[in-house]
């Protein structure tokens, strides 16, 4: 059954949901919509966090009383959780699009009580495989009002893609405007679960549409620097994506393992610390194999952009930009330099990246 054939289920928040919920007009293979997860494959996939919003929305109650109320009480240990609405702060609901145990729970969870089986393809790892997930993710919420704009103006679903959770994606790749991670008017920072009826992006504190004064709420980008970074992570990105759908989760073992190959083959690590500006002690940590240690995403990115050299590339075992790299007596640009442009002055968005955690 589409989700325009089924007919709302209105729930007010203090309700019991168990009773109101097995109306017949909704599915009897399961207990909340089965919702189509937008995107899945493409760029902009839609969220894990923006997907329990949109089930929220579609059930006319917050997606904090949804969580509360429904999702937590799936758990094995929900007789831990005394005061389960008091953990929705932005921060830890933001790592519900990242890796973990609680986030396997959850997904469990809606996969069960929306009977579909794809929902770990609305998070991070989907993308980057078994990374570590410190600092992957941003801390608070942001969008593109002009994607807002356009989907609602040409009768578009609104949604919130994981495109936009990304802390190192700052630029929007269809409007080529900068993220914004306030209300345009009140000015504070979105919840990522809604914590009240809000309509779909729309100010939880104010009520105001997301998407307001796109023209004007968003700031485009003056730097190439920016522009030719950004461009380069999509692209990442989309390659990655692609090789997970297709291999299912990537591993960086090899990724490291054919580093390793090539620093010990060109002798280069004192030439590839003084390229990247990683000191030489963490980049003999990221091949040593007894070494627990593992670089961020976003080093191994900075790493990788720098070295024009894509991640799946090293993964592969194409390494013939590296050795280059190594190889070359030119001068290139630092690490810092190449990835930190200065953004256009006035923009309300988060820092363009995360400082360096190599």
């Amino acid at each position: 059954m589409s989700e325009m054939q089924q007919a709302s289920v209105v729930v007010p928040i203090g309700e019991s949901w168990p009773n109101v919920l097995q109306e017949e007009n909704t599915p009897l293979r399961s207990r909340l919509y089965s919702l189509v997860p937008f995107e899945i494959g493409a760029l902009f996939c839609e969220s894990l966090t923006g997907y329990i919003n949109r089930l929220g929305w579609m059930h006319h109650v917050s997606a904090c009383a949804l969580a509360a109320e429904v999702i937590i009480p799936q758990f094995d240990e929900y007789q831990h959780w005394t005061t389960p609405v008091s953990v929705f702060g932005t921060k830890w609901a933001m790592s519900l699009n990242g890796a973990g145990t609680m986030t396997r729970a959850w997904i469990t969870a809606l996969n069960h009580l929306t009977a579909r089986s794809d929902l770990h393809l609305l998070t991070l790892p989907s993308w980057v495989g078994d990374l570590p997930p410190r600092w992957q993710l941003r801390e608070t919420p942001a969008w593109c009002p002009s994607c807002l704009a356009e989907w609602r103006a040409q009768g578009q679903p609104l949604y919130q893609p994981l495109l936009w959770m990304i802390r190192l994606v700052t630029v929007c790749p269809r409007h080529r405007m900068l993220f914004v991670n306030h209300c345009p008017r009140c000015q504070k920072p979105q919840p990522l679960l809604a914590r009240n009826n809000t309509r779909p992006l729309e100010c939880t504190y104010c009520a105001t549409w997301l998407g307001m004064d796109a023209d004007t709420s968003s700031v485009g980008v003056e730097s190439k620097e920016l522009i030719a970074w950004q461009e380069w992570l999509w692209m990442v990105l989309k390659e990655l994506r692609a090789a997970s759908l297709a291999t299912g989760m990537l591993t960086w073992k090899p990724f490291f393992s054919n580093i390793a190959t090539c620093l010990t083959e060109q002798k280069g690590y004192s030439k590839l610390a003084q390229v990247t500006g990683i000191d030489r002690t963490n980049l003999y940590r990221w091949v040593d194999g007894d070494d627990t240690y593992t670089p961020t995403l976003e080093t191994i990115l900075k790493f990788c952009y720098v070295c024009n050299v894509t991640p799946l590339q090293v993964m592969n075992g194409q390494l013939d930009s590296l050795q280059q790299t190594l190889q070359t007596d030119r001068d290139r640009t630092s690490l810092s330099s190449a990835t930190t442009p200065k953004p256009a002055r006035g923009s309300r968005t988060m820092s363009n990246t995360s400082p360096g955690h190599h």
